[in-house]
């Protein structure tokens, strides 16, 4: 049924009703729709009631469910967050990635060996070391095809390895830096990769033929520098340092390559990132801020600060679609930001480790997050929510709004349709949501959800 009609319709249904005020609902969008369910009671009520009685058809119902998902995301996650620790590291983990079909997860760590992960069955995580560094890896890439992966070492090198058989993974060096190799990146097309250095340079690397690899300094950095990002055309090439700056380098003319500098943060920028439709970046930095820059304009770029983080800031990331950052730090968390509306960026912790977080990837489909600390794990984040139906949704909805106006949550509580809706969440959910609403004197329901206990990994519990 078309939108338009449907909502033609619902205001008969609604006025024959318990409304207190009937909306002319052909006028209404889902998005203003979502906004009422969240913040009006008796609207909601209603709404809820109108689902039972299967007055809403289910198209629109997934259209609303959308728009309210996205709306309180946010606060669903900081309730819900549910993560995995990968465990067979010696020492600190200091770098993530995520393979291209998602299906693979490599790592880095101070134990002087990078780790290929196989995570396509969340029950039975099996992995194997990638040796042949003599100091620690600092850094890890995929190849943009996955059949390739790079890395980074304080041994002043960085290593090509071919992943095409498992049974058989081999490598060659990449010597040219003459101190540790702290950051390395492939280009889109996967014929150049970037590397970050100790030595103050950042070196282009030409290994379309893998039997005579080639390499350009990028020379501009008064300091180490400390991460390497290539732009989603390969247009553009962008370095942090511990000079303060980030720089963005015009790397179209190999024989021309000029760079500008992004002046902003007061301490070393440690982590640098690329937005997927290359419009921003994104750089994270000592001083304890990540900052976002707008680069449409070359000639005028600017940039915000984000805000959150106690400590300093080790790795920024965007998301697939762009609509999220997530940063690690030296506060031992990492924390994913809502950046949808500029005006009002919005961010939650992910608490799990125990140390410092070094590192930080979203997967290919953006529904989970990777982490890694010096508390020598990583931990993999289920960032996928959309289990929760659109009546939970709509519960948790009315309970932000209600603690976010000061106002007791117990009243949803002693609300007969709201009592169920809350009944219908498992018995961890259920005290999940009691610990972040502050709602007492309600005991968890025995009956519902048995199920939480047979869960598979796909949760993430």
């Amino acid at each position: 049924m078309k939108i338009k009609l449907f909502l033609a319709n619902l205001v008969l249904v609604f006025a024959s009703n318990t409304m207190k005020s009937p909306l002319a609902l052909k006028e209404l969008s889902a998005d203003k729709v979502a906004n009422l369910l969240s913040t009006d009671f008796d609207y909601a009520k209603e709404f809820v009631k109108a689902i039972d009685k299967k007055y809403i058809p289910q198209d629109y119902q997934d259209l609303i469910k959308e728009k309210l998902y996205d709306k309180i995301y946010l606060t669903l996650l900081k309730i819900f967050q549910t993560s995995i620790p990968l465990i067979g590291h010696a020492d600190h983990v200091y770098s993530v990635a995520f393979s291209p079909n998602g299906k693979y997860v490599l790592t880095g760590s101070g134990d002087n060996a990078a780790r290929l992960w196989n995570i396509t069955d969340l029950n039975n995580i099996t992995s194997i070391p990638l040796t042949g560094h003599t100091k620690a890896v600092w850094s890890v890439a995929f190849s943009p095809n996955g059949k390739y992966v790079l890395t980074g070492s304080y041994d002043n090198t960085a290593r090509l390895w071919d992943i095409s058989y498992l049974n058989n993974i081999t490598s060659i060096p990449l010597i040219g830096h003459t101190n540790s190799v702290y950051s390395v990146t492939f280009s889109p097309s996967g014929k150049y990769v970037l590397t970050g250095s100790l030595d103050k340079t950042a070196r282009l690397w030409n290994i379309s033929d893998i039997n005579n690899i080639t390499s350009i300094p990028l020379i501009g950095h008064r300091y180490p520098v400390s991460s390497v990002a290539f732009s989603p055309n390969g247009k553009y090439a962008l370095t942090g340092s511990w000079d303060d700056i980030a720089r963005l380098w015009d790397i179209t003319d190999l024989n021309n390559i000029t760079s500008i500098p992004l002046i902003g943060h007061t301490n070393s920028v440690y982590s640098v990132a690329f937005s997927p439709n290359g419009k921003y970046v994104l750089t994270g930095s000592r001083d304890k801020t990540a900052r976002l820059w707008d680069i449409t304009d070359l000639d005028n770029i600017t940039s915000i600060p984000l805000i959150g983080h106690t400590n300093s800031i080790t790795s920024v990331t965007f998301s697939p679609n762009g609509k999220y950052a997530l940063t690690g730090s030296w506060d031992d968390t990492a924390r994913l930001w809502d950046i949808s509306d500029l005006n009002n960026i919005t961010s939650i912790p992910l608490i799990g480790h125990t140390n410092s977080v070094y590192s930080v990837a979203f997967s290919p489909n953006g529904k989970y997050a990777l982490t890694g600390s010096n508390d020598k794990t990583v931990r993999l984040w289920n960032l996928d929510l959309t289990h929760l139906t659109l009546e939970q949704l709509i519960f948790i909805a009315q309970a932000r709004h209600l603690k976010s106006t000061k106002k007791s949550v117990d009243i949803l509580m002693q609300d007969p349709e709201f009592k169920t809706i809350f009944n219908s969440f498992n018995k961890k959910e259920q005290k999940k949501i009691l610990d972040e609403f502050n709602i007492i004197n309600i005991t968890i329901s025995q009956s519902e959800s048995e199920e939480e206990s047979t869960k598979s990994k796909e949760e993430i519990e």
